[in-house]
């Protein structure tokens, strides 16, 4: 009869999921007989699934809109969460699981991204740490460019240009000094000289150039300093035994030779003014 046929084309609208076509077909069944429990039955399942079905939607509409608003902060770890969950309530739903291939993706290119930075950053530091100073600003520029808001390859690059001008006076004052104590040297000031070349090596201690020449300076003073004593003492010995002979004039020349050669020592000094005195006597 139509009560069976109604219902029968409103089961196999339900099975397919046509609710609305399925619960006008229940309700026409439960017009011809309203005795029937089973159209109302039906009608109050539809109308249960079709407000859970909404609650669904509308749960799943926000889930996809703060996932989304995540995913184009590029906070990929919550947006996936969110993807996920908007795929649990519809898994037939295509457009979450494209987004999450999507961030896995993406994850899989920042972790590449981020392994060749560190190895950059990691070649550039070494290339710092040796101070070769124009490998290393090409290093950082190539870290750079692999992550251009970082800002710990901008510090570096500006660090190694105040390294290269310290650098720049640094030679500028180790060669002036060099030059000074190089002309003092050739002209025999060895005293200055010597004091030249060690303002050299305050700049540059590793350099062996001023090194050597205040090895050599040092030995050339000390061989000075024995002839001056040995002299001094000739000197002194002659002029105190010209003096016990009481031969002063020629005593005085040997005392002002002693001084000469030791300007500091006063009793040289004290033994011409005595000449001096006895002479005027």
């Amino acid at each position: 009869d139509n009560y069976l046929q109604l219902v029968a084309e409103a089961d196999q609208l339900f099975k397919a999921e046509s609710l609305d076509a399925a619960a006008i077909k229940y309700k026409e069944a439960r017009a011809l007989k309203p005795e029937e429990t089973y159209p109302q039955d039906q009608i109050d399942l539809i109308n249960n699934r079709l407000a859970n079905q909404k609650e669904i939607n509308e749960s799943y509409k926000t889930l996809i809109a703060e996932a989304d608003r995540l995913f184009n902060q590029q906070s990929f770890d919550p947006a996936l969460e969110k993807y996920q969950e908007a795929l649990n309530l519809k898994s037939s739903e295509t457009y979450p699981s494209a987004q999450i291939a999507k961030i896995n993706a993406r994850k899989g290119e920042i972790a590449q991204a981020e392994q060749a930075y560190n190895e950059a950053i990691g070649r550039a530091d070494d290339l710092f740490t040796a101070e070769k100073w124009e490998d290393a600003t090409t290093a950082y520029v190539d870290a750079q460019k692999l992550k251009p808001t970082e800002q710990y390859p901008k510090d570096q690059l500006a660090l190694i240009e105040q390294k290269k001008s310290q650098q720049r006076s640094l030679n500028e004052n180790y060669q002036l000094a060099i030059t000074e104590a190089d002309r003092l040297y050739e002209e025999k000031d060895y005293t200055n000289s010597l004091q030249s070349y060690e303002k050299a090596l305050g700049f540059k201690p590793s350099e062996q150039h001023p090194k050597s020449r205040v090895s050599a300076i040092n030995s050339l003073l000390e061989e000075q300093r024995q002839l001056a004593d040995r002299d001094y003492n000739e000197a002194m010995e002659n002029a105190n035994r010209l003096f016990t002979l009481q031969d002063y004039t020629s005593a005085r020349i040997f005392y002002e030779n002693a001084s000469a050669l030791k300007p500091g020592e006063t009793l040289p000094k004290n033994k011409l003014i005595e000449i001096n005195t006895i002479l005027m006597e």
